[in-house]
């Protein structure tokens, strides 16, 4: 029996940073705003909706964007925005409690001083956040040049107030504790424009509301009255006639700040792994931190280095090929935003810090 074929995505649809992870823009900046004005904020919306990017492919010969902005919105904010109750109803129930709710808390770890209470955004302590823009850029006066873009001169004249800003700069492709990054990720059916020799390839339904997820189901899309959706922005809903499908090709997305001690990271390890006379033994130590990561720091995988970093298999795909075909890919993050599709913007017309206690998230919906 031959295999069924891949979906055809519409990527004008959705949004850029579900599908792509602009490796090539190293400054970001992230603003979480409040809604205090729902009808200039859909203004707003109205106006930058031609600004967000899309998951629109390029061709070969098309230069690298220099920049790349996506939004996404809160339970909360999508109230405020005006959608029904019964729409917001629709989506998942961990997306409607919130990330800092107790159950949540309890079941994601969030307990102590990493506990809701302590965070610097997100938090029963913390003002209520309704939407998220994320800017990316190849360099700091792109980025500017972006922020004024998306949120003009005034955050009051587009109905909005700033929460709370984090500016982030990537100094290359390893995370904060020396590691490659990136590594093991799988592709999205219908999405990959090349696949690695042994890469995982996942239903497009695991990531896209509307599509077919890896039980062979479909999945579920919250819906509108055609009545809101007078120039018809929407995907018509297949089973009602009168509805529209308010989050086809959207996802859900967490955003999250993590304190990461790496020093106290580097430091356990070079405890434990002292020679017997107490002097420091860093080749056994790197092997160590290698064995806990699970990987070297070029991204060369223990099943190919055993023993020590080879540089060769980090520098190759072969060490994403062998990470994503022979170890199982955890997801570890919670589900908590809703990432709306470009479409669905405009529908609504009418690294990290090694300081204790800065651990933050947030969920938001963007459709």
């Amino acid at each position: 029996m031959s295999a069924a074929p891949a979906p055809t995505l519409d990527f004008q649809d959705i949004q850029g940073v579900v599908l792509n992870g602009y490796g090539h823009l190293n400054y970001s900046r992230f603003v979480l705003l409040r809604t205090i004005d729902a009808q200039s904020a859909r203004r707003w919306l109205t106006h930058i909706a031609n600004e967000i990017s899309s998951a629109k492919r390029r061709r070969g010969e098309d230069e690298l964007p220099r920049a790349q902005n996506n939004i996404v919105f809160t339970r909360s904010g999508l109230e405020k925005l005006g959608l029904p109750r019964d729409t917001v109803a629709a989506f998942p129930r961990e997306f409607q409690m919130g990330i800092a709710a107790p159950e949540r808390s309890r079941r994601l770890g969030d307990l102590g001083v990493c506990a809701p209470e302590s965070w610097q955004f997100g938090g029963p302590n913390t003002p209520e956040i309704d939407l998220l823009v994320m800017l990316y850029a190849r360099d700091e006066a792109i980025l500017d040049h972006s922020a004024i873009n998306m949120l003009g001169a005034s955050l009051a004249a587009n109905g909005v107030e700033e929460i709370f800003r984090q500016n982030s700069i990537r100094h290359g492709s390893n995370e904060p504790f020396g590691f490659r990054d990136g590594i093991s990720q799988p592709a999205i059916e219908g999405a990959a424009q090349k696949l690695l020799p042994g890469q995982s390839v996942i239903k497009a339904g695991e990531f896209l509301l509307g599509h077919v997820d890896e039980y062979g189901d479909l999945v579920p899309v919250p819906t509108v009255s055609r009545e809101l959706d007078p120039d018809r922005f929407l995907t018509p809903d297949p089973t009602q006639t009168a509805r529209a499908s308010f989050g086809h090709n959207g996802s859900f997305l967490v955003f999250r700040k993590l304190a990461q001690d790496v020093k106290g990271f580097q430091s356990f390890v070079e405890r434990t792994i002292r020679n017997a006379d107490g002097s420091n033994n860093p080749d056994r130590a790197k092997l160590l931190s290698a064995k806990m990561i699970g990987r070297w720091p070029s991204g060369a995988p223990l099943t190919l280095a055993p023993e020590k970093d080879n540089r060769s298999w980090g520098r190759t795909n072969i060490a994403t090929t062998i990470l994503a075909s022979r170890q199982p890919i955890t997801m570890a993050s919670p589900v908590p935003s809703v990432l709306t599709s470009a479409e669905r913007i405009r529908a609504m017309r009418s690294r990290f810090h090694p300081t204790q206690n800065s651990h933050s998230t947030l969920q938001i919906a963007t459709g």
